[in-house]
């Protein structure tokens, strides 16, 4: 007999995948698991290990996730729980059975045959005993029981100056009951390190500026979260010369500035040692205070271009804008490949392959004037000076805490200016004069 939940858990990623609209799930990448559990995260709260996520996903796969992990994939499809999925998802039709039931065969049990079939149940019976003895003292596996005021999670240097940088956490778990606690750097699960409640601290190295949300994880569910806030003093950028690169070179802006615009050339990148490749990306920072202005009410504009050094079927320049509980991500990209971008405001995010996102399929290699403005939670998108997309959305992003601006390959910036919503007061402008 097959595991009875491998009915409803295929129904669920079916579901899961008829939502997401992205390329059939035998073709995904790491990179679109990964996107999974930052949506996971976001809308139910439980941090999935990438190890869950792919496990899960196997075609044939036939384990049973922990109740948790159940819990937050019905939330995600907007039930209130694992139960409430399967009746909804109960097989009606006659040939949809969860167990086909051969007919049954006459057995003849010897004396023999009974005697152990009946030590068996006493030894089963015995087990069942002291196991839930047993139960009474341990949580199930998967399960997390605990106090919330009993559990602390906080760092010592919440805010700090310049990347890399090293943190270092405070924790107590001591009375929470799990199998396993882990304290992972903010969404992304490859900055997670496993934790052990007899210690107390944890040291862990960020290496990107912005405002992160750091958890402290038991199983798969967050207990505790507390902010970290790595700022710059000035912009900086990060370069990879493989996307799979986990550690970026750093080059100040000083180094980065010539002809008034912030640009990397490849003589930059030979002179710092980094190869040139189909790979390399290049993403500009800047991550700061700017008198409390909500990712609500605001105006951005910025001038950038690609640089055409690689031959590329798909460039591409995003800009996003960083707040202390999210960000909005804007991406310019050959005419070509829009099907291959999203474009995220809020909570609302808008994918290529099932949105009509061509009027951001620009030639990238030519300066592009992008302007955002955000006000009375409606966002609207200006390219060269003309209206190209409207998005409203609810979920707001907090207070603007930076800027990044993200490059296939290299390119430049001539400026970027932050305002009020109706332009009238300047925040924050830079020019890159050199």
């Amino acid at each position: 007999m097959g595991n009875p939940e491998t009915y409803y858990i295929n129904q669920c990623k079916s579901a899961i995948e008829k939502q997401l609209a992205w390329s059939e799930s035998s073709q995904w990448k790491q990179r679109d698991y990964l996107n999974l559990i930052e949506l996971l995260n976001e809308k139910t709260g439980t941090a999935l290990s990438l190890s869950t996520i792919r496990r899960i996903w196997k075609p044939d796969f036939g384990g049973t996730p922990h109740p948790a992990t159940l819990e937050a994939l019905a939330r995600f499809l907007d039930y209130d729980n694992w139960l409430a999925f399967k009746k909804a998802h109960a097989p009606t039709a006659a040939n949809e059975t969860l167990h086909p039931n051969p007919a049954p065969r006459k057995r003849i049990y010897s004396s023999l045959a009974i005697t152990s079939l009946l030590s068996i149940v006493l030894l089963a019976a015995l087990a069942l005993v002291l196991g839930w003895i047993n139960a009474k003292e341990r949580p199930a596996t998967g399960q997390v029981q605990y106090d919330p005021t009993e559990v602390s999670f906080s760092c010592n240097n919440a805010v700090t100056v310049g990347v890399p940088n090293t943190v270092i956490f405070s924790y107590d778990v001591s009375e929470v009951k799990a199998d396993s606690f882990f304290i992972q750097q903010s969404w992304n699960q490859f900055r997670r390190d496993r934790v052990s409640p007899a210690n107390n601290t944890l040291t862990s190295t960020y290496l990107e500026p912005g405002f992160h949300r750091a958890k402290l994880i038991a199983n798969d569910s967050i207990i505790q979260e507390t902010n970290v806030r790595v700022y710059t003093d000035d912009w900086v950028a990060l370069v990879q010369a493989q996307e799979t690169d986990e550690i970026p070179i750093y080059i100040p802006a000083q180094q980065a500035t010539q002809s008034g615009n912030l640009q990397l050339t490849a003589g930059d990148l030979s002179q710092n040692k980094i190869p040139l490749t189909a790979g390399t990306m290049v993403a500009y920072y800047y991550v700061n205070e700017f008198d409390g202005l909500s990712g609500q009410a605001f105006a951005l504009e910025t001038r950038i271009r690609c640089d055409s050094i690689l031959n590329l079927s798909c460039p591409y320049m995003a800009l996003s804008i960083l707040g202390e509980n999210d960000m909005h991500f804007i991406p310019l990209v050959a005419k070509g490949c829009i099907g291959n971008i999203s474009v995220k405001l809020g909570e609302v995010i808008k994918y290529g392959k099932t949105n009509d996102l061509s009027a951001f399929g620009r030639n990238v290699y030519e300066w592009q004037l992008l302007k955002v403005s955000v006000q009375d939670q409606l966002a609207r998108i200006t390219l060269n000076d003309r209206l190209i997309y409207e998005i409203p959305f609810q979920q707001d992003i907090g207070a603007i805490v930076g800027f990044r601006i993200l490059f296939s390959g290299t390119g430049a910036i001539d400026y970027l200016q932050l305002s009020s919503p109706v332009g009238d007061e300047v925040i924050y402008r830079a020019d890159f004069d050199a």
